[in-house]
C-alpha cells in the first residue's frame, strides 16, 4: 500500500492506539485503554476493507487466498509461538487451537491478545471474496445484513443473557465500510448514507448488548476510529515517521509485549520503573523487535509470495 500515502500513514496511527492500550497511565479505570485499543482495530478494519476491495479485483482467487494467508498466518504463528514458550500458561491443546485463529470458537483462550480480530479479518476477506464477480452491488447487501445480525444478536443477548457476539458484525460493518468507500472513490453519498446505518446499529446493539459505560466506550471508539480515516483520506496526510511505524504494524499489533517480557525476565529492576520512563522503554523494545521481525521474516516472506505467484 506504499502509493497510498495517507492509509500508510493512518495505519501508524493506529499502531501507536493499539500500543498505547496496552500501557498503564496510572489511572484505576481501564476506560481510556478500551476506547484507545478499539479505535485501533477499527482503523485496521476500515484499511482492511479499503484495500481488500483493490487486491481482489487484481488478483486471480489463489493469488488472492495466497496473499491472505500469508500477510496473517506465518507472522502470527511465529509471535503466538514465542508468547506460548515465555507464558507456561497454555496447554498443548490451546496451542494447536490458536494455530487456526479460531481459538475463541474452540473454547480455547487467546495466547496473543489482540489475535480475536484476525478471525474477523478472515471472515471479511472471505465475503468479499464470494462477492468478487459483482463487488460494487453486494457489498451494500452484506453490509445491510451485518447490520441484522448485530441488532438480532443484541436483542438476544439482552433478553438471554448469553454473550452472543455482537462485536463481530459491528467490525464487519467497518470492514465492508471501508470497501465501499474505496468502491466510490471517496467519502460520497452513499457511503455517507451507511454510515448512518451504522451509527444507528452501533448505537442500539451496543446499548442492548453491554452496561452503559461499556456501550459509550464501544460506540466512541468506533466513531474515533471512522472520524479518523474519513479525516486522513480527505486530507491526504503523509508523515513519514508514522509512515515508517505503519509498516511494523502486524508485529507491533500482535507482538509488542513480547520484548517486555524477555527484558523484565533478564533485568527484573526494570519493572519498578516509574510510569513514563516505562512506557518509553516499552515502546522503544516494541519498535526494534517489530522492525526485526518486519525486516528480517515478513518482508522477505512476502517477497517470496509473489515469486510463487
Amino acid at each position: 500500500m506504499g502509493h497510498i500515502e495517507w492509509m500508510a500513514t493512518l495505519r501508524g496511527v493506529a499502531v501507536i492506539l493499539v500500543f498505547a492500550s496496552h500501557q498503564y497511565w496510572g489511572i484505576e479505570d481501564d476506560g481510556l485503554n478500551q476506547v484507545l485499543g478499539r479505535s485501533g482495530v477499527a482503523i485496521f478494519l476500515l484499511i482492511a476493507g479499503y484495500l481488500s476491495c483493490i487486491s481482489v479485483q487484481k488478483k486471480t482467487t489463489g493469488q488472492y487466498l495466497w496473499n491472505r494467508f500469508l500477510r496473517l498466518y506465518p507472522v502470527y504463528w511465529l509471535l503466538m509461538t514465542i508468547v506460548f514458550f515465555l507464558s507456561h500458561a497454555f496447554s498443548i491443546s490451546e496451542y494447536f487451537k490458536n494455530l487456526t485463529l479460531f481459538q475463541e470458537y474452540l473454547g480455547a483462550r487467546h495466547i496473543l491478545h489482540h489475535s480475536w480480530m484476525l478471525s474477523v479479518l478472515i471472515m471479511l476477506y472471505g465475503m468479499i471474496l464470494i462477492m468478487k464477480k459483482d463487488i460494487r452491488r453486494w457489498v451494500p447487501i452484506a453490509f445491510m445484513v451485518c447490520a441484522a445480525g448485530s441488532l438480532g444478536f443484541a436483542i438476544l443477548r439482552f433478553f438471554t443473557g448469553l454473550h452472543f457476539p455482537t462485536a463481530i458484525f459491528l467490525l464487519l460493518q467497518e470492514g465492508l465500510l471501508g470497501c465501499m468507500i474505496q468502491q466510490n472513490n471517496s467519502f460520497t453519498k452513499k457511503p455517507k448514507v451507511y454510515l448512518l446505518i451504522f451509527e444507528v446499529t452501533l448505537i442500539i446493539s451496543t446499548l442492548l448488548s453491554y452496561p452503559l459505560a461499556l456501550a459509550i466506550e464501544y460506540i466512541i471508539a468506533y466513531n474515533v476510529g471512522i472520524g479518523l480515516f474519513v479525516l486522513f483520506m480527505k486530507e491526504d496526510f503523509s508523515l513519514k515517521g508514522l509512515k515508517w511505524i505503519g509498516t511494523l504494524g502486524f508485529t507491533m499489533f500482535l507482538g509488542d509485549i513480547i520484548p517486555v517480557i524477555v527484558i523484565n525476565r533478564i533485568v527484573p529492576a526494570m519493572r519498578d520503573l516509574p510510569i513514563a520512563p516505562t512506557i518509553l522503554y516499552h515502546f522503544i523494545a516494541a519498535i526494534l523487535f517489530s522492525y526485526i521481525i518486519t525486516k528480517f521474516i515478513e518482508q522477505p516472506l512476502l517477497k517470496w509470495g509473489k515469486k510463487i505467484v
